[in-house]
């Protein structure tokens, strides 16, 4: 294109010799043409660097991943080796394994070490290793369809809690019960520290828990005599908490009170309903109501059925 360019200025040098203006003006359009091109040529040369050097970075990124990955894979199976050696001078070798596989399994979140054990000890570490490290993924290495389900429940309810207490997590969940029991403690958490509006909390509760907001924020003890009698001993001692640390636990149960306060258990009371579970178990491992002593209302206490190796929260054995 630009030898045509100048061939066709040269070629019209003959009829408008006098019109040096417009000879110029050619020339010049001719010179920005081949500058712009240039800096064209230069801006593409630098983005090809640009992408070249990413892919480079993201490569040895990646394999910088897989290399700590299989690290840590070829240490835990070292570890659990050497474990095995020493179970198989107890009294119970099978037992001293199982705990030691899920153990280590649990630390670096990696499932397919559950693989090498066999029945509930398989179960059972999966079940862990999915729960602990919040990933659903871990639980399809489980064969049948209605425990991968159930699993992956668990892993949901444990996301739900711990993540500021999202309802969108909430809905993952596939078991009714779970998901209603989910969605009414979360709306309640969110109702305790944003408001009631669009949570669908009876207005009653919601007019309580505001007064009871409002007592918490101003950090005033005494307040606390002006609210509902059921909410007087948890203001006490959320204030006295806040006073002194937010990770109190007063009845050692693994709830913090901030926690209890948002669920609605007692702080005092390691098993708030009395029916054989601590709050923790109740929450955290069996997904239970921590305030009702039959959450499945089959005449068994969760409890008792779960101390008979029967599902509290339904139907069948855990």
């Amino acid at each position: 294109m630009e030898k045509e360019q100048l061939l066709l200025v040269i070629f019209h040098l003959p009829i408008v010799p006098l019109n040096s203006m417009s000879l110029f003006k050619r020339l010049q359009n001719l010179r920005f043409t081949f500058i712009e091109k240039k800096y064209l040529f230069l801006l593409l040369i630098i983005i090809v660097v640009i992408v070249f050097v990413g892919v480079l970075w993201m490569i040895f990124f990646k394999r910088s991943s897989i290399s700590v990955e299989q690290h840590q894979l070829l240490q835990a199976q070292q570890d659990i080796e050497s474990a095995v050696i020493l179970c198989d001078k107890t009294e119970n070798p099978e037992s001293c394994k199982g705990q030691t596989i899920k153990r280590v399994a649990t630390k670096i979140g990696t499932a397919s070490l559950c693989q090498s054990l066999e029945g509930d000890f398989f179960y059972n570490c999966i079940w862990q290793v999915a729960i602990e490290s919040k990933n659903p993924d871990a639980c399809l290495y489980l064969s049948d369809v209605t425990d991968i389900q159930n699993c992956q429940n668990a892993v949901y309810w444990k996301q739900a809690m711990d993540s500021s207490y999202d309802l969108y997590i909430c809905e993952k969940i596939l078991d009714t019960t779970i998901y209603n029991r989910c969605v009414e403690v979360v709306s309640k958490a969110i109702a305790r520290t944003s408001g009631c509006e669009g949570t669908g909390i009876d207005p009653l509760w919601c007019e309580k828990q505001n007064a009871y907001n409002i007592v918490i924020a101003s950090q005033d003890i005494t307040n606390c005599l002006s609210l509902d009698p059921a909410y007087y001993e948890l203001c006490e001692e959320t204030i006295l908490t806040q006073l002194s640390t937010k990770n109190f636990d007063q009845d050692e149960d693994g709830l913090t009170l901030f926690k209890e306060t948002a669920i609605g258990t007692s702080d005092r009371e390691e098993d708030t309903d009395q029916d054989g579970l601590s709050d923790q178990e109740e929450v955290e491992i069996y997904f239970t109501n921590p305030l009702e002593k039959d959450t499945d209302e089959d005449g068994y206490e969760d409890g008792q059925e779960v101390q008979a190796g029967y599902n509290p929260n339904g139907d069948g054995t855990l």
